[in-house]
């Protein structure tokens, strides 16, 4: 697997160079079917970007849709007949959990203190980050892996690939409970 991120204002460039090379008959000819990572954000340039290649993969790629909902908002983005595209074609959304401001601030901290930026797991391993900071970056890093994991059909052309599976956290049900009737309370 290969995920590429290139910045949204080269798109236009990459898609003219695709086409000049023919790459999607290419991909087609050798077997290769493309999954693209879409940032479903409000942003102008994200929007255009993702538009144009859609417009140009159609439906010969499949795609998976990304928020990141620290950095952009969705919410204009859901409300379109692009996302209703997407929608119609039951194409998963990754969430990228949030992270503290804290944790940042301590994970740049790191940072700056080797000289060097810090892989997120490199961050997590390092015993200069607090235990809290250290156990939220690994949540983060859990959370993230399980949505990969549930949406590996996308992202692995073989399911076996799949060597270790994510541990994921029984989440408990908070108690109904009528607080007239709360017998801390009574």
């Amino acid at each position: 697997m290969i995920i590429l991120d290139l910045p949204a204002q080269a798109t236009k460039f990459l898609l003219n160079a695709s086409e000049q090379i023919q790459l999607l008959e290419f991909f087609d000819a050798v077997g290769i079917r493309l999954t693209l990572l879409i940032f479903a954000a409000d942003d102008v340039t994200a929007k255009e970007s993702a538009a144009n290649t859609v417009r140009f993969f159609g439906d010969r790629a499949d795609y998976l849709l990304v928020e990141n909902p620290a950095k952009f908002k969705s919410d204009g983005f859901r409300t379109t007949k692009f996302a209703a595209w997407f929608a119609e074609r039951n194409t998963p959304i990754l969430q990228i959990p949030a992270i503290t401001s804290d944790t940042l601030d301590a994970w740049e901290a790191l940072d700056r203190k080797q000289n060097k930026f810090l892989s997120l797991d490199e961050a997590i391993k390092h015993p200069g980050l607090h235990e809290l900071c250290r156990m939220e970056l690994d949540y983060v890093r859990s959370r993230f892996l399980a949505q990969c994991e549930d949406y590996a059909s996308r992202l692995l052309p073989d399911l076996n690939l799949v060597k270790n599976k994510v541990f994921r956290i029984n989440t408990l049900k908070p108690a109904a409970v009528n607080p007239l009737q709360d017998e801390f309370f009574a």
